[in-house]
């Protein structure tokens, strides 16, 4: 073979491999692979632990605020004396009106960013707990109003944003009212796009009887609204990864009527049931 036919040939072979290379490439964003990242499946919730701690929170009276006057003028050296002496109480934390509505505001956008809150204590304490009790001791102490005990979410060290989506019973919170349950269609496209979402570590979709259980764990109270209560999906977020980086990805999908931070004070899923109050 002539050297001048063995040039043509090699030059061939190589335009057909970089060829293949560019169809390869191409089919590979096409079809939407990521091979630097493992897509997550959905999986069910975790056997355990179950917390045994508990967490309260309690507002701080105010005139200014509808449902938190006190008879008493707040003492806040008082106040604070006062929690730190509760039984069991490991930290007490205040969370002033400003940084929660700011809070407030990143979970819910169409809020006003003009409204007001007031200031609240968070209290966290050790296991073992009696709820019940500590309700009724934190209503005692003068200055404050709205006490609020439960146990620790069984979410809490699991999971880092919640997504709850429309219960069997329609209710009053914005895409779900005037409807059921989430349908099977409507979490397949919910579940799309959460695998798609960067950071994100694993994805649990948590069944209604298991929320159930969570709920009736954290309050110790048998007065819940059954029909109220949706399924829910978990995401735990590799190290880094931020509440507020991914709420604007989780806005706009179907069936969907919360979406918060799982450690937020003040925010659980006991309180995210239309119609259930605390005992």
């Amino acid at each position: 073979m002539a050297a001048g036919s063995r040039v043509r040939i090699r030059r061939y072979l190589v335009f057909v491999v970089v060829v293949l290379l560019v169809v390869v490439v191409l089919a590979v964003g096409f079809l939407g692979w990521d091979r630097g990242r493992d897509v997550p499946a959905v999986s069910s919730p975790p056997d355990g632990p179950w917390p045994d701690t508990a967490r309260s929170t309690v507002l701080v009276c105010d005139a200014r605020f509808e449902g938190t006057t006190c008879a008493v003028k707040p003492d806040r050296r008082r106040i604070e004396q006062a929690l730190r002496e509760l039984p069991g109480a490991v930290s007490v934390r205040l969370r002033s009106g400003r940084e929660r509505a700011a809070e407030a505001l990143r979970n819910d956008q169409d809020m006003s960013p003009h409204m007001a809150w007031p200031d609240q204590y968070v209290v966290e304490f050790g296991p073992g707990m009696d709820v019940v009790a500590l309700r009724r001791r934190l209503a005692a102490i003068p200055g404050l109003s709205n006490p609020r005990v439960e146990r620790t979410s069984f979410w809490h060290d699991k999971a880092d944003i919640t997504i709850l989506v429309c219960p069997p019973k329609e209710n009053n919170a914005g895409p779900c009212n005037d409807r059921g349950q989430v349908t099977g269609a409507e979490r397949a496209i919910i579940e799309e796009k959460l695998r798609s979402l960067p950071g994100v570590e694993e994805i649990y979709f948590e069944p209604v009887m298991h929320r159930r259980e969570v709920i009736a764990r954290m309050e110790r109270c048998p007065r819940l609204r059954a029909d109220r209560i949706g399924a829910a999906y978990h995401l735990k977020l590799e190290s880094g990864g931020s509440f507020a980086a991914l709420w604007p990805d989780l806005q706009g999908l179907p069936a969907v009527f919360y979406v918060f931070d799982t450690h937020e004070p003040g925010i659980s899923d006991s309180n995210q049931v239309e119609g259930n109050r605390n005992c």
